[in-house]
């Protein structure tokens, strides 16, 4: 009967931790790229293409999926910022502070649409440390989804 209870707590244990990933990650996309199209902007997200029209002069992008992730694949040229991480937020703002006080515009990016990481990432930004940050902060919609989707992902980064 014991060991009835163990497995029982185990599973739900697994439910839980299950269910806390999905809350934090977002929902899987069964297609993630048809979902850029059907799920509408949220209030500060632009779309890639806008982003890349605009022009590159000051613009920083910030990933903000873990770093084991950042460094496997990422946009070419992003640094890393994630709450993810053991290290404080404040020490990698810090590390970034020359690239993100010169930026005029800052975008962070997830995984896909349903990701919720970038937009904590970007309030926070631009409420706590909107000293780190000059520019204006905006979210990628549909995140590392759009970037390969355009085949601007690169499979290598440096050290953060």
């Amino acid at each position: 009967m014991k060991s009835v209870a163990e497995l029982g707590l185990i599973a739900g244990v697994a439910v839980v931790a299950g269910l806390g990933n999905w809350l934090a990650s977002g929902r899987p996309s069964a297609d993630p790229v048809r979902e850029l199209e059907l799920v509408p902007l949220k209030d500060g997200e632009i779309l890639l293409d806008q982003a890349l029209k605009d022009g590159g002069e000051g613009l920083v992008w910030v990933d903000a999926r873990p770093a084991e992730m950042w460094r496997k694949e990422t946009m070419k040229g992003s640094i890393n910022i994630t709450m993810q991480s053991d290290q404080a937020l404040v020490d990698q703002l810090a590390r970034h502070s020359d690239v993100l006080f010169e930026a005029s515009r800052v975008i962070v990016f997830c995984d896909d649409v349903h990701c919720s990481v970038s937009h904590d990432l970007s309030e926070r930004l631009k409420g706590e440390y909107r000293d780190f940050v000059a520019g204006k902060i905006l979210v990628l919609h549909g995140g590392m989804t759009a970037l390969r989707a355009a085949d601007l992902l690169t499979n290598s980064s440096p050290s953060p």
